[in-house]
């Protein structure tokens, strides 16, 4: 039984910055670089697109370089 590599390409075309996988697999998130850097969130294994977060409009460092998905007893962050 072999493993299967697929590759995702940068949605912007930018590159990606980090990539963070949900504790429970079901989903992963792809944080682009760029002036204004989207997050792309995943379905897995399926691939398709589940959520685009644009949040990110006013970040001026150009790229996210971590994330993280908080674990189930962690409470959100609050802005």
């Amino acid at each position: 039984m072999g493993c299967e590599h697929v590759f995702l390409q940068s949605v912007e075309g930018n590159g990606i910055g980090a990539v963070a996988v949900h504790p429970a697999r079901k989903n992963f998130a792809v944080c682009e670089k760029g002036v204004s850097p989207n997050i792309y969130i995943y379905n897995y294994p399926s691939l398709e697109l589940y959520k685009v977060n644009i949040s990110l409009s006013l970040c001026l460092c150009g790229a996210v370089s971590i994330a993280h998905f908080p674990q189930a007893s962690q409470p959100a962050p609050k802005c």
